[in-house]
């Protein structure tokens, strides 16, 4: 059986760099967009929606994301190779492969080095800057404002 954070015991979720910026995307573009995801997209997004306090561990390749993916054959995806743009994130990010940091701590840190259209190509391709930087845009404007934040505290 495939190890999965997704137990409710465990307190750490295991993400990929792209799939930080892949939950990042989709809460900017709404919650009703995650149809189209796999079970366990939905749960870790939910689960770092509610709780921004929810430690995560930054890793390369497949992750707690992956899990009931029927891309995810032993452990590899068979669709997408993440890995590249998994190491520039962590690169981008100033941080090691198995980071540990609150989930709310990686948000803020993405939208302190991750500004401009420019730090966004040095991750991704300019396909995927097209089709997606408003979204992560507007996904890290909501996930940091003030009303947000004090709203999670209240909560």
């Amino acid at each position: 059986m495939e190890r999965s954070i997704l137990m409710e015991q465990e307190a750490v979720f295991r993400i990929c760099g792209h799939h930080v910026f892949n939950l990042i995307w989709a809460y900017g573009m709404g919650k009703d967009h995650l149809g189209d995801e796999t079970n366990d997209f939905r749960k870790v997004f939910h689960k770092l929606m509610d709780n921004p306090s929810t430690d995560v561990a930054i890793i390369i390749g497949v992750d707690d994301v992956c899990g009931q993916c029927k891309d995810n054959v032993g452990g590899k995806c068979q669709s997408y190779d993440g890995t590249i743009s998994d190491k520039k994130v962590l690169e981008k990010l100033s941080l090691q492969e198995g980071t540990v940091m609150r989930w709310k701590d990686l948000v803020n840190l993405v939208a302190y080095r991750v500004k401009t259209k420019q730090d966004f190509l040095d991750i991704f391709s300019q396909e995927t800057l097209e089709s997606r930087y408003e979204y992560f845009k507007k996904g890290i404007e909501k996930l940091t404002s003030t009303k947000q934040a004090e709203a999670k505290r209240a909560g």
